[in-house]
């Protein structure tokens, strides 16, 4: 048996009985590598991998339901409910060839063999309840002095298999250990190793590392010279800037901007607002917030000849009392709903039975109820994990995967575009990992428009999400020289606050926003082709322009004229 020492760690139910199956049938096993490493830490482990003296077929005769997965290196996936588990047969690796792969395995009977194999120290301990904590190259001494170690000679194990290089780098950012000096200068000696990786590993290796809580830590691929083989551009990034980066997100200042960020947004508060809408001013909206040029011809003769035409049930019953100039609304028609008394008077001449106050944004607007229940409905479910929602901006948090493209913003800030996508593409990175990462790297150095209508415009040209991502990388990075540089005049809370405003509101900003849609003008007899798109672009920029002109009346007098 291999020496142990003291150590107690909870292993799972399903690890717990594919030990103990095993153990019954006559084998060794353990639970092995990172999964003991974050268990000691106190880190939830992501996989738990088990390691066992049982040969593959052995392996397979004690589950029932079992996938080959690599079985001619030992591996073999164990379905327990709907998770799976691999249990791996010790094993010793023959000649390495291709700096990543060995050419053969070897099975064997001895833990001992197996582990010393295997590329870190802090990886290379075994776990279970019968034997403890088996470490035998002195991975928990490694962890309590949080130092990366290789397993024997560190230039055997980087000649070996090069992706041990990056991952010394990346297991450092995520531990936020340092590398212990022996396997730091041989990571340097065998550099140019990294070009026998593919670039999809090495891909996966970074955006491991810049998700970590220590995202500043990229700045050591540099130091160690493995930056010119990682990707074409990589060494033109500005470490510097994501050491200012990370040294910034943990100030009382950087501190006090995202409690006022979760103030301001819509998505941290379970109910949007009921008091009036917003004007220009950040108060009340009065009429002088919008033009008042609204002119309709014959309305009310408009409406009864659509509705004359489409009486099989294509009727105009969202039809919203337009405004009229001076801030007058027209007297409501026979069966629709009435805005209220016509005009802006006090909040009790409001209140008839069966009449929507003039606070309610969304009959202000002329948006439909379904439209708005879905807007609320949408935002309430985003809000559900506000913590989680500021997460991904925070560089000493750990993000996940799906959010990599927000590290990549802030890792390729400054870099020209067409360098940032190259580096990205010669990554093979995804596409939203690509584009969205170079835009809003791009975009992040940016000033963006304080004036409302103006604001409007550039958010149409991304998704909500995506500008919201937008906002917070750039108050992410407002305390940095970089940013203050790129964008000396922005006030970026101000920016924010306009934002969250006009979403709150409801405001058009995306052709889905309108009341009317390319069907509806289709089902009115406008052409098929681009007019209809020219049309809903001319809508759209009106209701972006005054918010209450987003009315079915108001949008086909004004701006659809049905051709003879």
């Amino acid at each position: 048996m291999a020496e142990s020492t003291q150590a107690v760690i909870r292993l799972p139910e399903d690890v717990k009985t594919i030990i103990s199956a095993l153990e019954k049938a006559g084998h060794e096993a353990y639970a092995v590598g990172g999964c003991v490493r974050d268990s000691i830490l106190g880190r939830t482990p992501e996989d738990w991998d088990i390691t066992t003296s049982a040969k593959p077929v052995d392996i397979k005769s004690v589950f029932r339901r079992t996938v080959d997965t690599g079985i001619e290196h030992g591996t073999v996936t164990v379905l327990l409910g709907d998770r799976a588990y691999e249990v791996t047969t010790y094993r010793v690796d023959g000649e390495y060839r291709d700096l990543r792969h060995p050419a053969e395995v070897t099975f064997t009977s001895s833990l001992r063999e197996d582990l010393q194999r295997r590329d870190f120290t802090i990886n290379a301990m075994a776990y279970s309840e019968s034997a403890g904590l088996v470490d035998l190259y002195g991975g928990q001494r490694d962890l309590e002095d949080r130092l990366v170690r290789c397993v024997g000679a560190p230039d055997d194990r980087f000649n070996e298999d090069a992706l041990r290089i990056l991952r010394a780098v990346r297991f450092a950012a995520q531990l936020d250990f340092g590398i212990e000096n022996e396997t730091r200068e041989a990571v340097k000696r065998h550099a140019a190793n990294l070009s026998a990786v593919s670039k999809e590993r090495i891909l996966t290796e970074v955006s491991k590392l810049i998700c970590s809580a220590h995202m500043e830590k990229a700045a050591v691929l540099e130091e160690l010279g493995l930056a010119p083989y990682i990707a074409e551009h990589f060494s033109g990034i500005d470490f510097a800037h994501i050491t200012a980066l990370k040294d910034s997100a943990g100030t009382e200042a950087m501190t006090a901007l995202w409690e006022n960020a979760k103030e301001l947004s819509a998505w941290t508060r379970p109910e949007a607002s009921s008091g009036p809408a917003a004007g220009a001013d950040g108060g009340e909206l009065h009429n002088e917030d919008y033009d008042s040029h609204v002119c309709l011809a014959e309305p009310d003769a408009a409406v009864a000849e659509h509705n004359e035409k489409h009486a099989h049930g294509h009727t105009l019953e969202r039809v919203v009392n337009a405004p009229q100039p001076g801030g007058s609304v027209s007297a409501p028609r026979e069966g629709h709903g009435s805005l209220g008394s016509g005009t802006r008077g006090a909040p009790g001449d409001q209140k008839a039975a069966g009449q929507p106050p003039m606070n309610n944004i969304f009959a202000l607007f002329g948006l439909p109820p379904t439209k708005a229940a879905k807007e609320t409905e949408s935002e309430q479910t985003v809000a559900e994990d506000t913590r989680s929602l500021f997460r991904a901006y925070d560089l000493q948090a750990e993000v996940s995967q799906d959010k990599r493209y927000i590290r990549f913003a802030f890792l390729l800030q400054g870099m020209d575009p067409a360098s940032a996508r190259a580096l990205l593409k010669s990554l093979k990175a995804d596409n939203v990992t690509l584009k969205q990462g170079v835009l809003l790297s791009e975009l992040s150095l940016k000033p963006l428009p304080e004036d409302r209508y103006l604001l409007k415009k550039q958010m149409a040209d991304m998704k909500p999400e995506l500008f919201r991502d937008l906002l917070y990388v750039k108050l992410a990075s407002s305390l940095t020289d970089k940013y203050r540089t790129a964008c000396p005049e922005e006030d970026i809370e101000k920016v924010l606050a306009l934002f969250e405003d006009i979403r709150e509101m409801g405001e058009p900003v995306y052709l889905s926003d309108l009341v009317l849609s390319g069907a509806e003008l289709k089902a009115l007899g406008a052409p098929e082709g681009p007019e209809i798109g020219e049309i809903l672009n001319r809508m759209l920029d009106a209701a972006q322009r005054d918010p209450r002109l987003n009315t079915i009346l108001y949008l086909i007098s004004n701006y659809y004229h049905r051709k003879p």
